[in-house]
């Protein structure tokens, strides 16, 4: 069970993330990733690309590592 599997029935900001939250963060996690690398993206950097608070973003994912596992996991799977 993935991160996002175990993450999906956390309560959080529903209408601004959409119906599917953890794509949307994930999604803003391999954009920044992808243009700073893994170092130098930060949890802040994400939320923003998102469109959320760090909070918000915490709700779904405790850690940078949990969302760098997410990014690893799917992008494995591509």
């Amino acid at each position: 069970m993935t991160v996002a599997e175990r993450s999906a029935n956390v309560r959080g900001p529903k209408p601004l993330l959409g119906d599917r939250p953890v794509d949307r963060i994930y999604e803003a996690a391999l954009a920044c990733i992808d243009k700073r690398g893994f170092r130098k993206t930060s949890m802040d950097d994400i939320a923003r690309e998102a469109g959320v608070s760090r909070p918000t973003v915490y709700t779904y994912f405790g850690s940078k590592k949990d969302v760098v596992l997410e990014v690893i996991v799917r992008q494995a799977a591509d």
